[in-house]
């Protein structure tokens, strides 16, 4: 009879992770079908989240991407939620941890590694579909601010939702189901990201496992790190195919 509760507890709490890693990115790739889709996908999050972080993460998060808040912005606030929320880990500073400066260099290293290995891919399907902006034409040094800030809001938004609220609802001891299921969530995450669809899902969901680690060896912070790094030479690849259409005012 032990035996058998035990086996169905540990179904349950697989079950319950793989909803979590799947609902995630669902909502995501589904927020421009309105809040009708958004709505119930967060109240599965919520009723399965074992946590009060998390679920004020997943609320900010279904908040911000039902009204419409740009990507980049919604999983930042939606990480700052999780790591200002008073548990689990208590103060922030416990959240993220510390890194040692060789940690730091190697996690950049293997971001950029990363992100040079999808310099090319990138590049060919962006080429194909020009990410369109209206605003202004930047100047060369506003883009060498702007490319790094965006890199890093976008890596600490969706690194802490990732590796920090949905990683801290896994209970799972098995590294292979840790890995897995963080390549598929956020593969699935970015089938309309920068690369998209089969590619995007592969080539983010390789790098999700290169972030895990990071995580795992590392802390937090290092999978910040990397992510930064990778985003930096992604952002620096788009730059010939975007397209700004904003009047100036010379």
């Amino acid at each position: 009879m032990l035996e058998t509760r035990r086996a169905t507890s540990t179904r349950w709490t697989g079950l319950r992770e793989a909803a979590l890693f799947l609902g995630v990115p669902a909502m995501i790739v589904t927020r421009h079908e309105g809040w009708m889709v958004t709505v119930p996908l967060a109240i599965l999050l919520l009723a399965l989240a074992r946590t009060s972080a998390a679920r004020a993460c997943f609320t900010v998060l279904a908040v911000t991407l039902a009204v419409g808040v740009p990507w980049i912005v919604a999983p930042l606030l939606a990480g700052a939620a999780w790591l200002c929320w008073p548990q689990p880990g208590g103060r922030v500073r416990d959240k993220v941890g510390t890194i040692t400066v060789a940690a730091l260099v190697a996690s950049l290293l293997l971001g950029a590694a990363a992100g040079a290995a999808a310099w090319f891919p990138v590049q060919r399907q962006i080429s194909e579909s020009p990410i369109i902006f209206d605003i202004v034409s930047p100047t060369v040094p506003e883009l060498i601010i702007a490319v790094p800030l965006l890199a890093l809001a976008n890596a600490l938004g969706e690194e802490v939702i990732w590796r920090g609220a949905l990683l801290s609802e896994m209970t799972s001891a098995r590294p292979v189901y840790i890995y897995a299921a963080q390549a598929a969530s956020f593969g699935l995450a970015h089938w309309y990201g920068i690369p998209n669809g089969w590619l995007g899902l592969l080539l983010t969901g390789a790098f999700s496992v290169l972030c895990t680690f990071a995580h795992r060896r590392w802390g937090l912070t290092s999978a910040v790190a990397a992510h930064l790094a990778a985003d930096v030479v992604i952002f620096t690849a788009c730059l010939p195919h975007v397209l700004f259409i904003g009047w100036g005012t010379g």
